[in-house]
């Protein structure tokens, strides 16, 4: 079977199956791109730019506008890509699944480097437990 998300020109090549497909899309898989919510638009893109099999991706704040459940869902694929050894480089102004060290985090301010290493070594830096905290910490510090 040849899933097709119409109007959604990134899967009109690719073969594959519904199984192949997240849970979450498995469900909407026959429904047009078009009445597709936010947050499962935003994971066919996702899915499909993962499908293009390449070693480095970006991704521009994909939490941004997504129900906290549907975040958690975009960001658990974005960490599987890189379980799978590919390289990402990501930007989000959301903390709340930023929750391990295999995240290397850069903070900036104003073209300038506030901080780079990990989510771990950042909260020790600025001696709390919450990412949010530590970056207003940061953001405030001139």
């Amino acid at each position: 079977m040849r899933i097709k998300f119409k109007g959604c020109p990134l899967f009109t090549k690719q073969r594959f199956t519904k199984a192949d497909l997240p849970d979450v899309l498995q469900k909407v898989a026959d429904v047009k791109y078009g009445k597709l919510s936010g947050g499962q638009r935003q994971l066919v893109i996702i899915d499909a730019f993962s499908r293009l099999n390449r070693q480095l991706y970006l991704f521009d704040e994909p939490e941004s506008g997504l129900d906290p459940r549907m975040a958690q869902v975009v960001m658990q694929r974005i960490q599987q890509l890189n379980s799978e050894g590919k390289k990402i480089i990501l930007t989000s102004h959301q903390f709340q699944n930023i929750n391990n060290d295999h995240y290397h985090l850069l903070f900036l301010k104003d073209g300038k480097i506030r901080f780079e290493g990990s989510p771990s070594e950042f909260l020790k830096r600025e001696g709390t437990s919450d990412l949010v905290q530590a970056y207003i910490k940061t953001d405030e510090d001139q």
